[in-house]
């Protein structure tokens, strides 16, 4: 992972991960998620990617040896990453989960990129001979005219007895996809497997600058707002007869929110991640194993091996004795009894993987927008997109009770007063998510000196007009 995040990997397809009782472990951060089979047992697939590129594991392919995602991140492109493990004493690789994908994939026009670790030896991938695991390979990429991106003769495998090339990237070759500068990294990995890169010529989603509503200057923004909520419920109520009048007055009161937002909280941007828990010590062990890595490599020699291996096992032992200080000192931090209850809640659970769903004809769904969609017409039947001119009127508004102008506004006031206002006003989180308007209610709190006339004055209006357009027995749109 600390690979991952310092070369800003987008996604990893992973091979045989470090397990502990059949559950996956080491793989998911902050900034990554975590996708594999949701079945019982020993998982050899996973995929490793950014929270940022939303991919969505699909079940149906999925086995405890593959793990496929859609990738809808990519705009109109339909990508398919797979993750495959080929057993080594499989008789005729590859599996059968990994032909049906290939299958699925070209029936439904889908881009698809396959890295697994296969086992077999052809000289089409660099191997120095070829086997009946390599040979049943190639028939099947040849079948189904799949792309090998594997360039020149790299081992993949390397450990002191041999160094082979058995892992591969396949792709269905289909137009607008290209896999570029594929290499195998010399830089050396947790694992006996070499890491390999390469590069889907698609623009990925980068971060965007961020506005942080807690570093706001709010004594700015309070003073940038003044001015803009002159009046309350004394102002003119025939200034705005109408619900437009009332919508464009909202409408500037938004823009004059948002514009004092906007000067009074500068622009951020996200920073690189760093792990808590590494330290110079671990920086030093990881270069001093490099270079003795280097040497046994060139030395080839059982005595310079054995050297490696004991500062690698030295330098994995220093890691999780690092990580666990780490987290003894965040745990101790945890004083707030709240805190340390949605922590232990957090830790008490396998964490949600994002997936999707099955349909009521037992097929699946295969994005995210089908998934959502599918869930808001199973729990709420009927629902959709409502045009408001197609609504029978007399159904809209009922006729409401006759009053004269001076009983409705007299009524208006009695009911929204400024102490009802100033309590709906705290009643929410500071920072509570903005809606659609971007408001948030920090915003509202902030600057009540300056507008809590103007919301008052609103409301009144508001209940005012219905009032008198009910009354005269008219609608409004």
């Amino acid at each position: 992972m600390l690979f991952m995040t310092e070369k800003n990997v987008d996604v990893a397809l992973v091979q045989e991960p470090w397990l502990a009782k059949d559950r996956v472990r080491g793989l998911r951060t902050k900034e990554y998620t975590l996708l594999h089979s949701q079945t019982a047992g020993k998982k050899r697939a996973c995929i490793v990617a950014k929270r940022s590129l939303k991919l969505t594991l699909l079940t149906q392919y999925s086995t405890n040896d593959l793990t496929v995602a859609t990738c809808e991140s990519q705009g109109n492109m339909k990508l398919l990453l797979a993750s495959a493990y080929m057993p080594y004493d499989e008789a005729e690789p590859p599996p059968e989960a990994v032909q049906n994908l290939v299958l699925v994939a070209r029936k439904q026009g889908r881009q698809l990129v396959i890295g697994c670790d296969a086992n077999g030896h052809h000289i089409q991938w660099g191997s120095k001979d070829i086997n009946e695991r390599g040979e049943s390979i190639m028939d099947f990429i040849l079948t189904n005219n799949l792309t090998v991106c594997n360039r020149g003769n790299m081992p993949t495998f390397v450990n002191k007895v041999r160094e082979k090339v058995i892992d591969l990237t396949l792709t269905t070759g289909e137009e607008g996809l290209i896999v570029e500068d594929w290499r195998v990294s010399l830089k050396r990995s947790i694992s006996d497997h070499r890491r390999i890169l390469f590069r889907i010529n698609r623009a990925a989603p980068t971060s965007k600058p961020f506005r942080n509503p807690k570093r706001t200057n709010w004594e700015m923004f309070s003073e940038l707002v003044e001015g803009y909520g002159n009046g309350g419920p004394e102002f003119q109520m025939s200034k705005y007869p109408s619900i437009e009048g009332i919508e464009a007055l909202v409408n500037e009161l938004e823009v004059a929110l948002i514009k004092a937002f906007k000067k009074s909280c500068l622009v951020s941007r996200s920073r690189k991640a760093t792990k808590p828990w590494w330290n110079g010590e671990l920086r030093q062990l990881r270069t001093e194993t490099r270079k003795l890595y280097n040497n046994a490599k060139r030395d080839k020699t059982k005595e310079s091996w054995d050297i490696y291996k004991t500062s690698f096992n030295e330098f994995k032992y220093k890691i999780r004795e690092a990580k666990w200080e780490s987290f003894k000192e965040f745990s101790e931090s945890l004083m707030d009894t709240s805190e340390a209850a949605r922590f232990r809640k957090v830790l008490s659970k396998d964490p949600a993987i994002p997936s999707n769903i099955m349909k009521p004809d037992g097929s699946w769904t295969e994005s995210n927008n089908e998934t959502l969609e599918l869930l808001m017409n199973t729990h709420f039947p009927g629902c959709g997109n409502i045009d408001y001119n197609d609504v029978r009127k007399d159904d809209f508004h009922r006729r409401g009770d006759l009053m004269t102008p001076a009983e409705r506004e007299t009524r208006a006031k009695m009911i929204v007063t400024e102490e009802r206002v100033l309590w709906a006003v705290h009643s929410f989180d500071p920072y509570k998510s903005a809606g659609p308007d971007g408001i948030l209610p920090i915003m509202l709190q902030k600057s009540l000196n300056s507008i809590i006339g103007m919301l008052r004055g609103m409301s009144c209006i508001r209940l005012h007009t219905e009032k008198m357009e009910r009354g005269k027995g008219g609608v409004h749109n």
